[in-house]
């Protein structure tokens, strides 16, 4: 398959309806094609789909497409760029069923828009080359990301440009035991050898007395805990939804969110940490 035929309308009907992106995002998206069907822009396109590459052409092609207040042209070429994916992941011997999860983070990010600013819009292209690449794919529950030189902090083993498997955590996923071991067990056949290593406020020391029980618990207690950082403020985003308010203003429609905000109100710090997950949580 040709990158050509990823900017025509077949094509991103079809992939608009198989990720069940919104009506409203569709209809843009469809209205921007013929405008976006170009040999310049098909040329810069075409590295979004190379990992190597897939970083410096989102930049390029985030300043050829500007103005984009909405973020819809950089949306319907990267979904353009999606027409490649399959192929790429049937050599690493995944099916239309991963790519469909892969896929879905474009829908699950235009929702994510609506939810904090009242309107649809796309403003995560500087994270989606990842998916557009194959960099990073969705195996059930949870997202890995092939990461062949890690350079994060050292701890519990871990060094400076060793290759290892980035665990991300999608926003909505349902975790239980069963399914992030599930999940692990996939990730870890796919790129064996390499540990599992993640970054998310949801390994913040500062949640173990503030979380409910449930599946933030469940994935914690896979790791083995690392650094923190309480200065990251990444848990504002996804767990308010609105990172403009103040503190004062968050809703307090959750326990969590009643629990989160009286800490921070009291002086507390959240942040983010580190962890590298345990050899023996996976089945």
């Amino acid at each position: 398959m040709h990158l050509t035929q990823g900017f025509t309308p077949h094509w991103i009907s079809w992939i608009c309806t198989a990720i069940e992106l919104p009506e409203p995002v569709t209809e843009a998206v469809l209205g921007l094609l013929p405008r976006l069907d170009r040999p310049d822009i098909i040329a810069l396109a075409g590295g979004l789909t190379e990992p190597n590459t897939a970083e410096a052409a989102c930049k390029a092609l985030g300043e050829k497409l500007c103005p984009d207040p909405d973020g819809y042209k950089i949306l319907t070429v990267q979904l353009a760029t999606l027409s490649l994916l399959p192929a790429r992941l049937e050599k690493m011997g995944l099916g239309m069923d991963v790519f469909l999860a892969t896929a879905r983070v474009f829908t699950r990010f235009v929702d994510e828009h609506m939810a904090s600013f009242g309107r649809y819009g796309f403003d995560r292209s500087w994270w989606t080359w990842r998916q557009t690449s194959g960099l990073v794919v969705r195996l059930g529950a949870l997202e890995f990301e092939r990461i062949d030189r890690y350079d994060g902090p050292e701890f519990a083993g871990l060094h400076k440009d060793q290759p290892v498997i980035g665990l991300h955590i999608p926003g909505g996923a349902k975790l239980s035991d069963e399914s992030i071991a599930a999940s692990l067990s996939r990730a870890r056949a796919l790129w064996p050898g390499r540990p599992v290593v993640c970054f998310s406020w949801l390994l913040a020391p500062a949640l173990e007395d503030l979380l409910p029980e449930g599946g933030i618990r469940s994935l914690r207690r896979i790791f083995t805990p690392g650094p923190a950082d309480p200065d990251n403020d990444d848990f504002v985003q996804w767990i308010f939804c609105d990172p403009s308010l103040a503190p004062q203003q968050w809703p307090e429609d959750t326990r969590l969110r009643r629990a989160v905000k009286a800490y921070v109100l009291s002086g507390g710090q959240i942040g983010a940490g580190w962890g590298i997950a345990r050899e023996k949580n996976v089945e």
